[in-house]
């Protein structure tokens, strides 16, 4: 077997660390109105595995690092003949062997005349911005190898290392980043989620905003000088705020740090993640509206700095500087993981997800599944519609729960967002 060496990067074993908190696998669902090439699949996939060689790897608690497993397509793509909605659930919730890899696996199912591509991604490989970028490039490989059999150009490998983000920064620029400060560790704080747990029951909860209220919604943060980033984050607090009886929310909410890079062009599939703050005290009664205004102005504080870029800065300093082993031992103070957070995946861009002739016609992307007291919610958009999912290791009561709790999120929204008579 040929042998390649993959570069392993700090945020490889940070998300490796991550693993005792969850299993650290991103997932998504892709359903067509007709059907793929199977065969064009499968040779997109082979070439999609030079832009992102750890796919094709395990990583070793040995080394605490790559070793290239020389997986193709053959070992990451299924073909199932029927499906159902409760089997597509099993699929997304499937775990992967990260140790011996692959790092991906999809799952191609025949649902009467469309199909519905389930993938797996281990975090290890990216985080939800690079996950949507490797699918983005699965299909446009598939298109060329479905419009010509004997497509064989594969990309090229971009960059996965944290030293890009200060690349190009002047000496002041990056002052500006070491001198900012960052809240994180204060907001890491367990809450009482009444959550009790299975670690042998992973469930998916999925609530989606239908396009008519969800641009309402729009609207009406659009009218307050509010991002719909915003207003999720207001809904998310509140419905956190109603769950545990905190007046005092704090969580995390995750940024992509890719727009703070100059050369954003040369970035590879891998983690690009930071995270900003988010607080919101609560007084008696408030309305909605106060919320979105604490928050949204928190938010625009944190965009304003480069505060986010200063922990991700310092874990590559020290990745260069520390043996592996080293920095594996200090894992529990490098890298503290928060019991409540929130991501937004963001938009799924309509033209960059069509396979040859097959245009999508629902997308969603689900992260990490929690093990108690850990809880997070992921959002996706796609087509103008909004996906609220949570997954979770917890009891058929859990399920209900998160279910009402996602619930409760869009009831504050879509209330707030309400037509008012004047």
């Amino acid at each position: 077997m040929l042998t390649i060496k993959v570069r392993t990067e700090a945020f490889d074993l940070m998300q490796n660390y991550y693993r005792t908190f969850h299993d650290p696998i991103i997932r998504c669902l892709i359903r067509f109105s007709g059907r793929l090439d199977a065969a064009a699949l499968e040779r997109a996939v082979d070439l999609s595995l030079s832009a992102a060689p750890p796919i094709a790897c395990g990583f070793t608690p040995r080394t605490h690092g790559w070793v290239y497993g020389g997986f193709s397509a053959k070992d990451i793509l299924s073909v199932e003949k029927s499906g159902t909605p409760k089997r597509e659930e099993q699929i997304l919730l499937s775990r992967l062997n990260f140790e011996k890899g692959p790092q991906l696996k999809l799952f191609l199912i025949r649902e009467g005349e469309g199909d519905a591509l389930c993938a797996v991604m281990s975090h290890l490989v990216a985080d939800g911005a690079g996950f949507k970028q490797y699918l983005y490039l699965l299909a446009d490989l598939y298109s060329r190898c479905a419009e010509n059999p004997d497509y064989r150009t594969a990309p090229k490998p971009g960059s996965r290392s944290l030293s890009q983000l200060l690349r190009g920064y002047s000496l002041r620029e990056k002052a500006a980043v070491f001198s900012s400060h960052s809240d994180y560790a204060r907001l890491a704080q367990p809450m009482p989620m009444l959550l009790k747990g299975d670690r042998n029951r992973p469930f998916l909860v999925r609530l989606v905003l239908e396009e008519e209220p969800f641009s309402r919604i729009r609207s009406y943060g659009k009218a307050r000088g509010a991002t719909v980033n915003d207003l999720l984050l207001t809904a998310y607090a509140r419905a956190l705020h109603r769950w545990t009886g905190c007046a005092d929310i704090r969580f995390p909410c995750f940024v992509d740090m890719r727009k703070y890079l100059k050369y954003p062009q040369k970035c590879g599939i891998c983690n690009m993640t930071s995270r900003y703050g988010c607080r919101a005290v609560f007084s008696q009664d408030e309305p909605f509206e106060a919320t979105l205004q604490k928050i949204s102005a928190s938010m625009s504080r944190h965009k304003g700095s480069p505060g986010c870029l200063k922990a991700p800065v310092l874990l590559g300093f020290l990745f260069r500087i520390f043996p592996r082993a080293v920095l594996a031992r200090l894992s529990p103070v490098l890298f503290r993981a928060a019991p409540v957070s929130f991501t937004n995946i963001g938009v799924f861009e309509k033209g960059r997800l069509v396979f040859g002739d097959r245009k999508p016609e629902d997308v969603f992307l689900s992260s990490a599944a929690k093990y108690t007291p850990n809880f997070q919610v992921a959002v996706s958009t796609w087509n103008g519609r909004c996906s609220l999912c949570s997954s979770f290791h917890g009891t058929p009561e859990d399920q209900k729960r998160i279910r009402s709790f996602l619930g409760e999120m869009e009831r504050e929204l879509v209330s707030a967002a309400a037509p008012r008579d004047e």
